[in-house]
């Protein structure tokens, strides 16, 4: 739930310090936000992870996590050769998910 005056404020680009001062909820809610900016900046890649980002580059959906990784924290490595390998990974996948299923089709259904 927020404070309807603030969102207000916000949304015409308007100075809500005013509103902040006097209001008790979105005291509090600025104060949680900025805890949880600082929070997530302190956020370091543990060291044992480093030496598997290669097979977190396999994942075809990783480039993906990674993107939206930075666009919310801002932070983050965003590479174009990444979203060329998980598009190969993907189409690679789809292909042999399709031979394998056109192979098998007709001895797992059941004969209508």
């Amino acid at each position: 739930m927020t404070c309807q005056e603030c969102e207000l404020k916000l949304g015409m680009d308007q100075d809500a310090s005013e509103h902040l001062a006097s209001c008790e909820y979105c005291r509090a809610l600025a104060e949680d936000l900025r805890l949880n900016a600082v929070a997530l900046r302190e956020m370091k890649i543990r060291p044992g992870i480093a030496r598997w980002q290669w097979a977190m580059a396999l994942n075809p959906l990783a480039p993906v996590i990674e993107m939206m990784r930075y666009l919310l924290l801002g932070r983050g490595e965003v590479h174009a050769d990444q979203f060329l390998i998980s598009s190969a990974i993907a189409a690679f996948l789809l292909l042999a998910g399709v031979m394998i299923f056109q192979r098998t089709e007709r001895t797992f259904i059941d004969p209508v």
